[in-house]
């Protein structure tokens, strides 16, 4: 099995186009359905500008600066599922609900992830064939795949600043608490303090 006939696309393009909360989700094709496979998914700086909200669109607000840039480091989160078989991948998409974002450094820790706001991150998929004898991720790169997409690109903040996104949080997030929001002006993949996943996580 080669890396020519491994695919990936984001299984619910359409709604990072139109929602402000979908769901981490990728569909995977081309796999051999008895083999087994890791996924894991880290979130990348796109680049090195931080943004604002500004006359109802975001714009460049300026440079991160240079220590902000050395401590972006990228982070592997592991699928929770552990290995995957080929033929699960091959049936149903594949969530990483279990993903949370912080802002604060010191809550990095298993699957929540640090992100420093006001700046553009896009989700990374990594998948790669393992050998479940050894326990071994394959060595060959004819069996790895990296993919993301730029329809899945955010920019990452602790209050919101669009109030249209107020309406589309509530309608289309299920952890997402009204009466909150009515309150607030919202953005596009705000963060949460707190270790424990919340609404406000992607």
């Amino acid at each position: 099995m080669h890396c020519a006939e491994l695919g990936v696309k984001v299984a619910n393009k359409e709604l990072w186009s139109r929602k402000i909360f979908p769901r981490v989700a990728f569909e995977v094709n081309g796999v051999d359905p008895l083999g087994s496979y890791s996924l894991a998914i880290s979130i990348v700086r796109v680049d090195n500008y931080k943004y604002k909200f500004e006359d109802g669109k975001w714009v460049v607000a300026g440079h991160v600066g240079l220590n902000e840039q050395k401590s972006a480091e990228t982070r592997l989160v592991q699928h929770h599922d552990g290995f995957i078989r080929g033929s699960y991948l091959l049936k149903t998409p594949i969530y990483f609900d279990h993903l949370s974002l912080t802002n604060d450094r010191k809550y990095e820790a298993g699957a929540k992830i640090y992100l420093q706001t006001m700046c553009k991150y896009r989700p990374v998929l990594s998948v790669c064939r393992v050998d479940i004898g050894s326990v071994r991720t394959a060595s060959s790169e004819d069996d790895k795949i990296i993919f993301s997409d730029e329809v899945m690109e955010f920019i990452a903040v602790t209050q919101y600043q669009n109030a249209r996104i107020i309406q589309l949080k509530n309608q289309f997030n299920p952890y997402a608490k009204g009466q909150r929001y009515k309150r607030r002006i919202a953005s596009t993949a705000p963060m949460k303090r707190e270790s424990n996943a919340s609404d406000e996580s992607m």
